[in-house]
């Protein structure tokens, strides 16, 4: 748990640190379904959660919107990649 906890403080900091907060704040919605998805594994000490599919339609929900959100920025991004 320690070296999890770690790890993720390290890569929050990583992230708010190179982006924007609005940016932050949009990965760290992720962190729900994801984590949920995270805890139906079999962990050592731990029992694995059941599994829903609603966790996964949650997951392709939020990553949906972000890029519908950002669609412009996105577009944007790519086009001035490819020069």
């Amino acid at each position: 748990y320690l070296g999890v906890n770690l790890v993720y403080t390290e890569v929050t900091t990583i992230v708010l640190k190179q982006l924007s907060a609005v940016i932050f704040l949009l990965v760290n919605v992720l962190n729900v379904p994801l984590v949920s998805l995270f805890f139906c594994l079999k962990l050592p000490l731990l029992g694995a959660a059941p599994f829903r599919w609603s966790f996964v339609a949650g997951l392709v929900v939020i990553i949906g919107g972000l890029l519908t959100y950002n669609h412009k920025t996105l577009t944007a991004w790519r086009g001035s990649n490819d020069n």
